[in-house]
């Protein structure tokens, strides 16, 4: 019943702010109702979050966020936890999908193809722009969701972002939203679970070159594992 409570809640959101995102995708309006929306989907889910490293974000810089990925709810959960206004990139698979697609498009989220390399250079690109102007992209480097209880393998595509751009890497854990969502059942949400969301000190890209990306993913993932350890129990 959850479930459906939120997928409604959702749908009515996305027709309500689908206007105002095409036509103002960066102001303070869309930015509050995104932020309230992410409040009320993880209130209306029944579980508690805490969060950890808030001082390590400043609010005057862009990031290059870098999260593991447990389930769907972790959308909202950072949406609705991090002070920061962003953007995500997502698979282009999610572009074809009413509605949430629309939204994704009017939002600017970055679209990624995973299959053609190419392409996804030149989303890189267009992301780097935007950050160069202020804008802070949000990532899941293992491209799924993990189950686990580790993390996966990360992508370089954050971290070639990240060096082009000349931005730090903000370093982000999440545990225990695996217990509120799955895959294996897609239309059910569990109440009663706490989880916890850590924010790592930036990693720093500057004079960091694109050949140098390989090493900033393996670090990243190195300072994430060792986050994620800490506090893993909540997802056990």
């Amino acid at each position: 019943m959850k479930a459906i409570l939120v997928i409604i809640y959702t749908g009515i959101s996305a027709v309500i702010i689908l206007p105002v995102l095409l036509f103002f995708p960066f102001s303070r309006l869309s930015e509050v109702y995104m932020k309230f929306w992410a409040k009320i989907t993880v209130k209306l889910s029944g579980n508690t979050v805490s969060v950890e490293g808030l001082d390590n974000i400043h609010s005057d810089t862009a990031y290059v966020i870098t999260a593991n990925h447990q389930s769907q709810m972790d959308i909202p959960l950072l949406l609705a936890c991090l002070p920061l206004q962003f953007r995500m990139a997502a698979k282009k698979e999610l572009f074809m999908i009413p509605v949430l697609g629309w939204v994704l498009y009017a939002m600017q989220f970055i679209k990624i193809d995973r299959k053609n390399k190419s392409r996804a250079v030149k989303s890189l690109n267009q992301a780097a722009l935007k950050i160069e102007k202020g804008l802070t992209i949000l990532f899941f480097p293992e491209g799924t969701r993990s189950t686990g209880g580790k993390l996966l393998p990360f992508n370089s595509g954050p971290f070639y972002l990240a060096v082009k751009a000349g931005v730090p890497v903000l370093p982000v854990v999440i545990s225990g939203s695996n217990k509120i969502h799955n895959k294996q059942k897609v239309l059910k949400l569990n109440a009663g679970n706490e989880v916890k969301i850590v924010i790592g000190k930036p990693l720093a890209t500057v004079g960091l070159d694109l050949k140098q990306r390989h090493q900033l993913l393996a670090h990243t993932r190195e300072v994430m594992a060792a986050m994620y350890n800490r506090i893993k129990s909540y997802s056990l």
